[in-house]
């Protein structure tokens, strides 16, 4: 069976055959060679990254060696995601400014930390005499040490709890400035390209991208046919999950009707199991 696809898209998968109601087949190395074919079509049709985004691909994967029994083994799908590194840069460099401004705030004034350095100078020396007064048999004088000790944390751990209270107004707007800088932005576009994917209604191959729910649609070739399908590629469905806008700068620009040659000739027998 001879293949020849340029397809303008992209996707990843195969058919598992999982927790499948009606059990579960072999396929065919017939179908292998179909979908592996089809597979790295569609991965090597995935739009180019625009400038300031990189394309994930998690590459090829090996066909699927057993499918539900019944299931369309002409369906195939291959996924990736296209990542905004310019607004990766701008997010990870407002993270980093959020980052220094609490740590500014959370600095204990030099006065207030020495106050605290000299409750924890007095409470080591405090230490070193109770294996002392414990040698001595002397145990009034270790639990006096150790209220001493005790009295001296307290005093450290309120010059710690009054700062964080006097700056906890700051770091509530510090916090704040940063979630709505970072409201309504998004970073990654989750693609996936199928052939002979399903139909939701009023999408129809040539009708262009079309905006479903959190997805963005596309869809080329022609209309599936219902029942019994060939091992042949009928039509290629992308689907992207993600902000519209930047759907639409992903696919700006991608032709993929010049790419597309759907397979040519005599279609292929029908998948087994159907």
């Amino acid at each position: 069976m001879k293949i020849r696809l340029m397809i303008g898209g992209l996707a990843l998968a195969g058919v598992l055959a999982a927790d499948c109601v009606d059990g579960s087949r072999n396929t065919s190395a017939e179908e292998q060679a179909y979908q592996a074919d089809v597979m790295a079509a569609l991965r090597a049709s995935l739009p180019p990254a625009p400038a300031g985004w990189k394309l994930e691909d998690r590459g090829v994967f090996a066909p699927a060696k057993s499918v539900c029994a019944g299931s369309d083994a002409s369906r195939v799908a291959y996924s990736a995601s296209y990542v905004w590194m310019d607004g990766v840069a701008e997010q990870n460099k407002r993270s980093e400014e959020m980052s220094r401004k609490m740590a500014a705030l959370r600095t204990i004034p030099t006065d207030k930390l020495n106050e605290m350095n000299e409750y924890a100078r007095q409470g080591r020396a405090l230490q070193r005499e109770i294996p002392k007064a414990r040698a001595a048999g002397d145990q009034a004088e270790v639990d006096r040490l150790n209220a001493e000790i005790k009295a001296l944390t307290a005093k450290a751990y309120a010059i710690r709890k009054a700062h964080q209270d006097a700056i906890a107004p700051q770091v509530e707007a510090v916090s704040n400035e940063y979630i709505k800088a970072e409201e309504g932005k998004s970073y990654n576009v989750k693609v996936s390209m199928a052939a002979n994917d399903y139909m939701e209604a009023g999408l129809q191959p040539g009708a262009g991208l079309m905006r479903l729910g959190s997805q963005s649609v596309i869809m080329f070739g022609q209309a599936p046919p219902k029942g019994k399908r060939a091992l042949r590629v009928y039509s290629v469905t992308a689907r992207f999950t993600g902000d519209a806008a930047q759907v639409e700068t992903i696919v700006k620009g991608w032709q993929p009707s010049a790419a597309m040659a759907l397979m040519q000739g005599k279609p292929g027998p029908a998948a087994a199991g159907q």
